[in-house]
Formats: structure tokens, C-alpha cells, sequence
């Protein structure tokens, strides 16, 4: 008896391993399983449902129904699998056992909601997914003061989303400027600019350590003795694989799933891919390399031989004001940066301590050099 593919989760990287399967010949059945109801969404949509006035309803681009239809697979809606026995090729879902002959974990990663000493988590708001966007949008229309938690790159671009539509943000981040991880201290100097255009106040160097919650509101108290008042508290606090599953299996984890080049676990037949997957150390939460990594798994199970070598990505920032696209590192290990300054934008180039191009951020005008300099970047990596 021949056993299905089996797909846990149904997100981008759950989805395109679904397309890359079939669009590489593929005709073994495929069955996947989702806890929601399995509909596929542009996730980074959502960093401007509030600006563009959009419903949950508006994002769905197909439901399961159509997907099966599609691409001659079964979806498991609503249905969460408790386990995985990687020894039997079996997983338990919903208390039911199904066999597979090759299994993908996409079990993608979830919101981090920080403790603030007052007030429950569960008041916190998130917009990591469409569920979450259903659930939030509610009080996020109603509410006129929100507070973002997270200066980071989804904190920034839902913080200018809500401004857009008269809401008072602030955004509050415990590091030194906004885009730490990404940009330097100079050019994030520029990207808050930029956002004070829209009346957004940010908060560096700053953490939430207790609040006060009347049930009408809530008042943040960060550790700079700032009190902030919000309707809303919303995390963009970063996020987190969603590793437990792998985890009590048996199955190798670190700060995501552990994979190697060919995207398998440490358990025979058993990929993972996506937000949950750690390949060299790196969780890559962005969709290029859940894109190459679905033609490796694709490739992998129909008995080629493909290994996955990401050349540097392009990160755009939605920031339509003050557009931001960089690749590379520009931030760790940096020895110097050179940066072209003009009126209306800048092209910072950083370099190591042998004098090698290591990454780039194009900023305003410059945006339009993005492209000729991923190009150059890449041959200087090779």
C-alpha cells in the first residue's frame, strides 16, 4: 500500500511545497493538515490591512475546497496534530492515526507576547496571522491610542500602517534605534524622520516593565519612568518557531527545527521547512528561502539529489514614504560603512576587516540602486 505525503501546517512554506511538488511531476497523494481552516494568504499583507481597508475575508485568496481541487490534495481543516512517531512513519491527529511515506513539518512560528507585570497576555494583540487579524482588527478600529511593542521590521511597518488611518502610535523598542538588527544607528535616524511625519513617537532604549489596566484602557510604564497610555496594546515583538511538536517527537531542535542542506530533520523521511526550520544556525523567516527550500524538498523526494545555497536576499521594508531595501549584513561584523548621502535618500555599503563587501541599504531615491548592488554583492560573496 502506497501512504501519502504528509504536510503539517498550511502557510506559505506548507503551500509552496505542495506547488513545487506537483509542478516537479509529482502524482503521489498528498494530505495536509491545519489547525484553521486552511485557506491560503499573503502573510506580509498584513503589514497594511488597516491603510488599504482591508477584511480578513479580502486576503483569502482560495479556501481548502479550492486548493484540493487544484492542486489534487486533501486538507485537514481544523485539525491538530498531537504527535509525531517518525519510527512508525505515523502522526496522531485529532486521535486518529494516518501513515506516511514522506512527512513536512510547516508548522511555521508563532507571535512573542513579553510579560508586563498588570496585565494578562491574552489582552495583548497580535497580527502574526489571519486568525490573529480577525480576532485584533475588532478593538484595533475602535481603539485611538496604540502602542507597539517592537521597533523591529513588522513593528515598524504595522505601526505606519495604523498611523495612516489617525491612529496615535507609539512604539516602544528596548533597543538603541529602530531596525537594530538590520540598519545602522544613522540610517534608522532617517527611518524615524520619517515617522514622526505621521505623529508616531518612538521610544528607544526602552522596556515595559508594569501597567495599570482600568479595563478602558491601559497605561505602560517603561523602565526610562515613560507612562504611555494605549487602547491597544499590539507585539511585534519578534516571533518564535513553533518547535514543540518536533520537540516531544524526538526530532532535533535548537532554535528552530534543525535541518541540513537537503532540509531533513534528524528523523528519517521527515523535512521541515519555513518560520519553524533551522538551517547553519539561521531561522530565515522570509519567503525566498521558503521558496528555494520547497524545490529542494520536491526535488528530494521525487530521489534527486538537491542541496539549498541561498545567494543574499533582498529585504524590502514597507515603508512607502521612506523606502528602505537592503541585503547582505550591515550591522554584525561590520568594520566600516561608506555611505553615498543625498537629499532625498542614501546607499550605505558596509565591509569587513579584509575589505569585503559584506551587505547594502538603499534608502528615499536611492532605492533604485537596490538591484544593481544585490548584483554586486553577490559576486563579491562568490
Amino acid at each position: 500500500m502506497a501512504y501519502p505525503i504528509i504536510i503539517i501546517g498550511s502557510g506559505f512554506a506548507a503551500l509552496q511545497t505542495v506547488k513545487m511538488l506537483r509542478r516537479t511531476g509529482c502524482t503521489e497523494s498528498i494530505e495536509l493538515f491545519t489547525a484553521g481552516d486552511g485557506c491560503e494568504y499573503s502573510k506580509p499583507d498584513l503589514s497594511h490591512v488597516f491603510s488599504k481597508d482591508q477584511w480578513p475575508e479580502e486576503l483569502a485568496s482560495s479556501t481548502a475546497s479550492e486548493l484540493e481541487e487544484e492542486h489534487g490534495i486533501k486538507v485537514h481543516t481544523n485539525t491538530y496534530v498531537q504527535n509525531i512517531n517518525h519510527e512508525a512513519h505515523t502522526i496522531k491527529a485529532n486521535d486518529q492515526f494516518y501513515t506516511y511515506s514522506k512527512l513536512v513539518i510547516a508548522t511555521g512560528s508563532s507571535a512573542f507576547v513579553p510579560s508586563i507585570k498588570g496585565i494578562d497576555n491574552n489582552i495583548i494583540a497580535t497580527l502574526n496571522s489571519l486568525e490573529e487579524f480577525k480576532a485584533n482588527k475588532p478593538k484595533l478600529d475602535e481603539a485611538d491610542h496604540v502602542s507597539v511593542i517592537g521597533g523591529g521590521l513588522i513593528g515598524v511597518e504595522l505601526a505606519l500602517d495604523l498611523a495612516k488611518v489617525g491612529k496615535k502610535v507609539t512604539i516602544i523598542e528596548p533597543s538603541s534605534h529602530l531596525l537594530s538588527s538590520l540598519i545602522p544607528d544613522f540610517v534608522a535616524a532617517e527611518l524615524q524622520k520619517s515617522l514622526s511625519e505621521f505623529d508616531i513617537k518612538v521610544f528607544t532604549n526602552s522596556l515595559v516593565e508594569k501597567a495599570l489596566s482600568n479595563g478602558n484602557g491601559t497605561m505602560l510604564f517603561t523602565n526610562q519612568d515613560v507612562g504611555v497610555y494605549s487602547d491597544v496594546v499590539l507585539s511585534a515583538a519578534g516571533v518564535r518557531p513553533n518547535i514543540s511538536l518536533a520537540t516531544e517527537s524526538g526530532i532535533a531542535t535548537n532554535q528552530g527545527i534543525v535541518v541540513n542542506e537537503e532540509m531533513k530533520t534528524s528523523a528519517p523521511d521527515v523535512f521541515a521547512i519555513g518560520d519553524c526550520a533551522e538551517i547553519n544556525g539561521r531561522v530565515l523567516a522570509f519567503l525566498q528561502p521558503a521558496v528555494m527550500s520547497a524545490s529542494v524538498i520536491a526535488n528530494q523526494i521525487g530521489g534527486g539529489s538537491s542541496t539549498l545555497r541561498l545567494p543574499n536576499m533582498l529585504v524590502k521594508v514597507k515603508t512607502p514614504e521612506y523606502p528602505i531595501q537592503l541585503a547582505g549584513n550591515s550591522v554584525q561584523g561590520t568594520a566600516k560603512w561608506t555611505a553615498d548621502i543625498q537629499v532625498g535618500g542614501m546607499l550605505v555599503k558596509s565591509y569587513d576587516k579584509e575589505d569585503t563587501l559584506t551587505g547594502f541599504i538603499c534608502t528615499g531615491d536611492q532605492a533604485s540602486q537596490a538591484f544593481p548592488m544585490l548584483r554586486e554583492l553577490n559576486t563579491a560573496a562568490n
